[in-house]
């Protein structure tokens, strides 16, 4: 029996030692697997974390490129457009206005500030508070966003870097901010256009016309209809004409018939019967016209004015009675002049006292019913008084039933000829024609003539006509390639309004980066693209 007692306490001993020894080895198991599950818990949260991240970068940056700098830095600084409905002027913002006015997504343009080496919110204008003088954001607007200029830096070492901020995204429960930068410097990866001599080692900043974003109050338009003035042509040129003709059509005929009565040759006969008037649409595809537009200041107005000259003296539709200078052959009838017509001059544009003209736009149908006789249209820039504005003259494109005006032919017939005037020494500039290299005006012209605009091979080199500034105290003047020089003139290829190129860079950062002023902090994601705005 003691044996055998012996051997049970023995049995019994082994079994509670492998319990423990099995127990420990699971605590061990159980702990390695526990940290296992921890940190593949904690990888899923920062992988998912990371792919709301990317998300979010890729939608705001696909946004804002297709935006562009100046809409992007509106919809930032004024994110909620009241022209429409008070919706979000960002896709991505949309259905979260509320907390957008709330303040519980905070969404603004950063400025950097060089004594502080932070980014800080920009100064919007303030009716009262804040004077044009005194914003730091690069939009200029007085009515929350409604009618806006953007203002682009030009200098300084923060010269074409823009930063706009969001606080408080959130996306699927979790919150980020974002830093969304465009660097347009220097080192920014820009080259200059190589083909471009006025682009030195700048950028491109030639504007083309945006006319939905300008300032009406320095910027003025003239419009010219295809017919720039059909019922005077009619009335004053056609109409007197036609009564001229027919007067002297039947003077002639008694003087025809007194000298040889009872003649079996009849006047009409050798002269036509009685004139009944020249057509508009001939006279007009025989007329030269002439577009004058004068800017003057007087006590801190700057006023813009214009007029034009209609010369149609050398044409006929080949009748004895049929030409429009039919009055020259009459020594009693000089004083007629039907052939031409000059408009009063009208007072199109004129800004506040104290402010400047920026820019002239002046829109025109070429005459191409004129091609192939010679006659070419002219537009004069008169400046006497050198003030410093944009000049842009530009051709028109229209639909007539199933074809396009102009075609390519007609663009590359079509002549014409800009005329800019000024008086170089007002300024002290005498010597302007020697030093002509060296000398710049204050007009500069930008334009499309001599680019086709029809739809064959839009967009070549047409030769269509010159381009001359003159000197108007002396009459002297250049053309070619020196008049283009003078007045720094550029193309007006681009159709929507370019500043530079960009490099864009969209940051995701986790909440509170921004509080930071997202300094010594590191994004979750970062995009990068370029963006030529």
């Amino acid at each position: 029996m003691d044996k055998i007692k012996r051997r049970l306490q023995s049995t019994s001993g082994a079994s509670l030692l492998e319990l423990v020894v099995a127990l420990s080895i699971f605590a061990i198991a159980a702990l390695v697997l526990l940290q296992g599950f921890t940190q593949a818990a904690k990888v899923n949260k920062k992988s998912g974390e990371y792919l709301l991240a990317t998300e979010l970068a890729q939608n705001i940056m696909e946004e804002v490129k297709s935006n562009g700098l100046e809409t992007t830095s509106l919809a930032f600084n004024y994110p909620i457009d009241l022209t429409n409905s008070g919706a979000s002027r960002f896709q991505f913002l949309k259905g979260r206005e509320s907390l957008i006015q709330s303040g519980d997504i905070s969404i603004g343009e950063l400025v950097y500030n060089e004594s502080s080496k932070k980014l800080e919110p920009a100064i919007l204008y303030k009716e009262g508070v804040v004077g044009e003088k005194d914003i730091t954001s690069s939009i200029l607007s007085k009515d929350n966003g409604k009618a806006w200029e953007f203002i682009p830096r030009e200098s300084g070492t923060q010269r074409s870097k823009y930063y706009f901020q969001v606080s408080g995204l959130e996306k699927d429960t979790r919150e980020f901010d974002v830093l969304v930068t465009f660097d347009g410097s220097l080192d920014s990866g820009y080259k200059k256009d190589d083909n471009d001599y006025r682009a030195e080692d700048e950028k491109n900043d030639y504007l083309a016309p945006n006319i939905e974003k300008l300032n009406t109050k320095e910027n003025a338009f003239l419009v010219m209809e295809e017919d720039w003035d059909k019922e005077a042509i009619q009335v004053e040129m056609i109409d007197k004409q036609k009564e001229y003709a027919q007067k002297r059509w039947e003077e002639d005929k008694r003087a025809y018939e007194h000298t040889y009565p009872g003649s079996s040759v009849t006047f009409e006969s050798l002269y036509g019967e009685k004139p009944q008037g020249l057509l508009y649409e001939n006279v007009w595809a025989n007329t030269k016209r002439t577009l004058i537009v004068s800017v003057t200041e007087e006590k801190g107005v700057v006023k813009a004015s214009a007029y034009y000259k209609f010369d149609a003296s050398h044409y006929t539709d080949g009748s004895h009675y049929g030409a429009m200078n039919l009055y020259t052959s009459d020594p009693h009838s000089q004083s007629l002049n039907f052939d031409k017509l000059e408009s009063i001059p009208v007072t199109f544009f004129s800004t506040e006292v104290g402010s400047n003209l920026e820019s002239i736009y002046i829109f025109y149908y070429p005459n191409y019913k004129t091609l192939g006789k010679g006659i070419f249209d002219e537009i004069v820039i008169e400046n006497e008084q050198n003030l410093p504005f944009n000049v842009y003259v530009i051709k028109q494109s229209k639909t007539e039933g199933s074809s396009t005006i102009p075609s390519l032919v007609q663009e590359q017939q079509y002549k014409m000829a800009l005329t800019v005037k000024e008086t170089p020494s007002k300024n002290g500039e005498s010597n302007w024609f020697t030093n002509s290299g060296l000398y710049r005006s204050k007009v500069k012209l930008l334009t499309n003539i001599n680019q086709n605009i029809s739809n064959d091979s839009k967009g070549t080199t047409v030769n269509q006509g010159s381009i001359k500034y003159m000197d108007s105290s002396t009459n002297k003047g250049l053309t070619g390639t020196s008049a283009r020089r003078i007045l720094s003139m550029t193309t007006l290829d681009n159709k929507t309004r370019k500043d530079r190129i960009y490099k864009v860079t969209v940051e995701i950062y986790r909440k509170g980066a921004a509080m930071q002023q997202f300094k010594d902090v590191k994004p979750i994601v970062t995009l990068e693209s370029s963006k030529d705005s």
